[in-house]
């Protein structure tokens, strides 16, 4: 990283280090909050994100059952993160995982697993938020642990700041060429306390803007060895959610990030090199706005099918079986035969015959795979229209 690239608008300083071998600088973001001038432009990205906003919570609000809400919007948030590390899974493939168990290609049970942990992690941390308790480093420490449960050293690593230099950048070139130095490690725990506080307290502009500046400066500071923009990116709907933006953690917006992932980490770098707070919030009032509007479409859509496939069932078959299997379904689109009888209370061969019947309704699919522990059924339709990144 080249100290010329910093303006005097940056915000924070510029440290000479000596890593690897090699002489270069890193960034040590100011305390927060920053001072941002508040424009027309700003506030009217601001409003339009807000309605938005509070248009998804209105609709979700309507829907009885908030798993229906909740869990396709989660599943895309731990695929859609994971993208953005390089891990791409496809969300069929971490369902089957999910439901049927790990498959036979060791390959792809790593990388699903990466994005189950990131789920748990999700969970984990809106649980602690539900609780009653504030967000805090505990909180976040907890989720780096979870998401780096099946890394390989990761037991080394989990729930702990980094005790060395990191870099961001390709590593057979070094740091000297790196695309980000965060700050020296002797700097983390001051820069945290000051992060932890400022997302605690009283927002300084609004709750969306915040959110916005705590983002940049997680990532800017980069307190771990591993998982800094999985646990950067999670953090985003548990903040909206301590702060009754949300009712609950359903608004994520790593699929915007991946579509439009060079502005992304271009302007984060912005931020940290030319002090550009505006064109990044505004970019993150974008993201949530485009986001929650495609999150009611897709809840409506859910909701749609789910009617559509009752009907189906109705018309077909006197099946209680079946009907119960699409309750089971619409909440998680990839099924095994147990997990009906289970869901339906009924016997084992009930709830085969009430699949078969899903399927010839064309409904579901019949996974016959040997790559997996359990048969499964596959809702492909929810899964291409509701889930997939």
């Amino acid at each position: 990283m080249d100290a010329a690239e910093f303006s005097l608008n940056a915000p924070g300083q510029v440290i000479p280090i000596a890593t690897q071998g090699a002489s270069t600088v890193a960034f040590l973001p100011d305390p927060l909050p920053p001072e941002i001038p508040v424009n027309r432009h700003l506030l009217r990205a601001v409003e339009t994100a807000r309605a938005a906003l509070a248009e998804f919570v209105g609709e979700s609000r309507l829907v009885e059952d908030i798993s229906l809400v909740t869990n396709p919007l989660q599943w895309m948030e731990a695929v859609a993160t994971n993208r953005i590390e390089g891990t791409h899974t496809e969300m069929s493939d971490v369902l089957l995982q999910k439901a049927a168990g790990p498959s036979s290609d060791p390959t792809r049970v790593s990388s699903n697993l990466e994005v189950l942990r990131s789920l748990e992690a999700l969970e984990a941390g809106a649980s602690w938020i539900s609780e009653g308790r504030p967000l805090s480093l505990a909180m976040i420490r907890e989720m780096q642990s979870l998401l780096l449960r099946d890394a390989r050293g990761g037991e080394t690593l989990r729930g702990r700041f980094r005790s060395s230099q990191a870099y961001i950048g390709n590593r057979a070139q070094g740091p000297a060429s790196a695309r980000y130095v965060p700050p020296p490690y002797e700097h983390i725990e001051a820069a945290m306390d000051n992060f932890i506080r400022y997302v605690s307290g009283e927002p300084t502009y609004s709750v969306l803007v915040d959110c916005a500046i705590q983002h940049y400066q997680f990532e800017a500071v980069h307190p771990f060895e591993d998982g800094n923009g999985r646990v950067g990116r999670l953090l985003i709907p548990l903040h909206l959610l301590a702060q009754g933006a949300i009712e609950r953690p359903n608004l994520y917006l790593s699929a915007y990030f991946v579509e439009h992932e060079d502005e992304y980490f271009d302007l984060l770098k912005g931020v940290s090199t030319r002090g550009l707070w505006e064109e990044w919030i505004v970019l993150f009032l974008e993201a949530i706005r485009v986001t929650a509007g495609r999150s009611r479409q897709r809840v409506r859509r859910l909701l749609e099918l789910g009617d559509i496939y009752r009907l189906r069932v109705r018309e077909a078959t006197r099946s209680q079986v079946a009907l119960a299997a699409i309750d089971l379904i619409v909440r998680q689109p990839v099924v095994t035969t147990s997990q009906v009888k289970d869901h339906a209370k009924s016997s084992y061969p009930a709830a085969k015959t009430a699949m078969e019947s899903l399927a010839n309704l064309g409904i579901v699919n019949r996974l016959d795979s040997r790559m997996y522990r359990q048969q499964a059924w596959v809702a492909g339709q929810l899964i291409d229209e509701i889930y997939d990144v």
